[in-house]
């Protein structure tokens, strides 16, 4: 579990200082930065990365969440005891 936090906190370091969880149209805004070139974003302040800078945050981007899905699937994929929820019932148990 401390690995994919670490490996979560890194997915969100990888976000420009700027980009706020509470604010959607933003956030939103990053989302499409790093999933698609082609997808327009409207803050200007992404817009000022260039295509290299901006392929390569993508990259870092879906390294990391593949690194999470890697770790991710055998606690939560179809298969795992109980799905993820003994993990979950595990934890309360204690």
């Amino acid at each position: 579990m401390q690995q994919m936090q670490h490996t979560f906190d890194e997915v969100i370091a990888g976000f420009p200082n700027f980009i706020t969880f509470e604010d959607g149209a933003l956030y939103c805004d990053m989302i499409n930065f790093l999933h698609n070139m082609r997808l327009k974003v409207h803050d200007e302040r992404l817009n000022r990365y260039t295509k290299e800078e901006r392929q390569d945050m993508v990259n870092q981007y879906k390294e990391k969440l593949h690194q999470l899905e890697a770790m991710t699937g055998p606690l939560w994929g179809y298969g795992s005891p109980m799905e993820g929820w003994a993990m979950i019932f595990d934890s309360i148990r204690a």
